[in-house]
């Protein structure tokens, strides 16, 4: 029987979190499957890491090389990422990562399963033309936000698109939106964060409260949005729910092995 170790890096914030449950789980389905690495099993060894220390997070993958991990995934950090990429290349070792990544060059020992923001970008340039979108609103919350559709902007789907560009934040969606409403633009995208959806869609909510006289249209963008959220959320939940409970008993499944320091 051969043994094969796995090495995985997650930041402190990401403990325990969806990320660590779909690695461990993607472990488990691989041992479970006597088709898929026949007379083979697979171990894992986990590290947790301050987000904004390289200098620990490189030593916590030399200790896990050291260990004799096979690969390394993770962790999701730009930052950190690209040291443990730099490590694993020099000794070509495996790096699976899941980020967004704008740097295009090819790395010879690394795959990320992050959608590249060229794919991105392509593909809402295939929907706003499929769709006949003339104008559109694009709301980021980070600066990074910004950078991922710049592409987008600079290149739109059709010569005469107009976009509006709003830099926005919990505090000042209401406003924003009240702003996009007064320009007659129905058409929105947003970049922010997961956690702060809910935020984005309550004000697209109150908009509605206070004016009455919206148009049908933004009445339907409003339902539309609100019904696919609750759909990603319900499956979302559900499926971390499901992963959870298979997950309870991972660690006590033979060829398992949770390492942390």
């Amino acid at each position: 029987m051969n043994v094969l170790c796995s090495g995985a890096m997650f930041t402190e914030d990401q403990r325990e979190g969806p990320t660590e449950v779909a690695f461990k789980y993607a472990i488990y389905r691989i041992n479970k499957d006597v088709h898929l690495l026949p007379n083979t099993t697979l171990l894992y060894d986990v590290q947790y890491v301050p987000r904004d220390d390289s200098f620990h997070t490189s030593k916590r993958a030399c200790e896990q090389i050291q260990y004799g991990v096979q690969a390394v995934f993770g962790p999701s950090d730009s930052q950190l990422a690209t040291h443990i990429q730099s490590i694993c290349d020099a000794l070509d070792i495996p790096h699976l990562e899941s980020r967004l990544d704008l740097e295009p060059e090819f790395k010879e020992f690394s795959i990320n399963l992050y959608p590249s923001h060229d794919a991105v970008n392509q593909a809402f340039q295939d929907v706003m033309n499929f769709l006949n979108w003339t104008k559109v609103a694009i709301i980021y919350e980070e600066d990074i936000g910004l950078i991922k559709l710049q592409d987008l902007v600079k290149t739109p789907p059709k010569e005469h698109m107009e976009f509006l560009l709003r830099q926005g934040s919990p505090a000042t969606y209401r406003e924003l939106l009240k702003e996009i409403k007064n320009r007659e633009i129905y058409n929105v995208i947003v970049d922010t964060k997961a956690e702060n959806m809910n935020h984005f869609l309550r004000g697209v909510s109150t908009l509605a409260l206070m004016y009455r006289s919206l148009t049908h249209h933004f009445l339907r963008g409003v339902s539309t949005l609100a019904l696919m959220y609750r759909s990603i959320t319900h499956h979302f939940l559900r499926g971390v729910s499901t992963l959870a409970l298979m997950s309870g008993g991972m660690t006590h499944t033979s060829g398992h092995q949770t390492h942390t320091s």
